[in-house]
C-alpha cells in the first residue's frame, strides 16, 4: 500500500514546469471524516494523500511503479499542496445462501485500501527503511530535530528550524528547516516532514539547488495549513 514517504509518478499533468512524468513522494495519507466517506464499503476503503500542487494539476494520474493509484482531485490555490485520491483494489467473490426456492449466488465486491496511515520512519536491524503507524500531528518545538521521509533521499533526521536564508524565496505559508548533513533533493517534494514521535509535521515543498550555498535548506508547509483549508479530511488510522 500507498504510506507516507511512497515514491509517486505523476503524469498527463499540464503546465511549463511539469513534465510527462514527474517524480515526487507521498505525504501524510487521509481519509474523509465526512458521513459520506463512511456510506459504503467502498467509500470506507478510499484513502487520500496530500503532496505537493507542484507535482502535476488537477486530474493528473498518479502511478506506484506501473501501477495507476489515483488521480489529483484538488489543488490548493495560494499553497503549494494537492490530494490525491487514491482508489482502493476491488475483488468479486461468489456468495451463495439458502433460500425457500434453493441455493441461490450472488457476486459481491470487496474493497481494500490501497494506502494506509504509515510513514517509511524507521530502519530495521538490516537498514531497510520500514513503517510505522503515524501517531498524530505537531509543531516542532525550538531546536527540535525532525525528520523527512522522501522517495530519493530516504529517511533523514537531521533538520531543525531555522529563519530563510538571504536571497531564498519561499511560498506562501511555507517554513524553513537547515540541516548540516544530508539534504533533500528533487523528487522529495511532496513528502512528510515527521517528527521522531512519528508525528507529521508538515510537506516537503522545495530544497535548495546543490552547491547553490543554500542546498541545506529545505521549505515545507504544516500540516496544519492543509488541514485549515480542507477541514473535512482527517489523518488515516489503518
Amino acid at each position: 500500500p500507498v504510506r507516507a514517504g511512497t515514491h509517486l509518478i505523476f503524469s498527463d499533468s499540464q503546465g511549463p514546469a511539469r513534465s510527462a512524468d514527474y517524480d515526487c513522494t507521498a505525504g501524510a495519507v487521509l481519509t474523509g471524516s465526512g458521513i459520506l466517506s463512511r456510506i459504503s464499503p467502498y467509500q470506507r476503503a478510499v484513502r487520500y494523500v496530500v503532496t505537493a500542487k507542484h507535482c502535476g494539476g488537477r486530474g493528473a494520474h498518479v502511478r506506484v511503479g506501473d501501477v495507476q493509484v489515483g488521480s489529483v482531485i484538488w489543488e490548493s490555490s495560494d499553497a503549494d499542496l494537492s490530494i490525491v485520491r487514491i482508489e482502493p483494489l476491488q475483488t468479486t467473490r461468489r456468495s451463495c445462501y439458502p433460500t425457500s426456492a434453493g441455493i441461490r449466488c450472488t457476486l459481491v465486491n470487496d474493497y481494500e485500501p490501497r494506502a494506509s496511515g504509515e510513514v517509511f520512519g524507521a530502519r530495521n536491524r538490516s537498514g531497510q527503511e520500514s513503517s510505522v503507524q503515524v501517531a498524530g500531528t505537531k509543531v516542532p518545538a525550538d531546536r527540535e530535530i525532525f525528520c523527512t521521509s522522501g522517495a530519493i533521499t530516504g529517511i533523514l533526521c537531521n533538520w531543525v528550524s531555522a529563519p530563510p536564508p538571504r536571497g531564498l524565496e519561499i511560498g506562501s505559508h511555507q517554513v524553513v528547516a537547515e540541516t548540516f548533513s544530508a539534504a533533500t533533493r528533487q523528487g522529495d517534494s511532496g513528502g512528510p516532514v515527521v517528527s521522531r514521535d512519528m508525528k507529521i509535521i508538515g510537506v516537503i515543498c522545495d530544497g535548495g539547488l546543490p552547491g547553490s550555498g543554500d542546498d541545506t535548506y529545505m521549505s515545507y508547509l504544516p500540516i496544519s495549513v492543509l488541514f485549515r483549508e480542507q477541514p473535512y479530511y482527517i489523518l488515516a488510522t489503518s
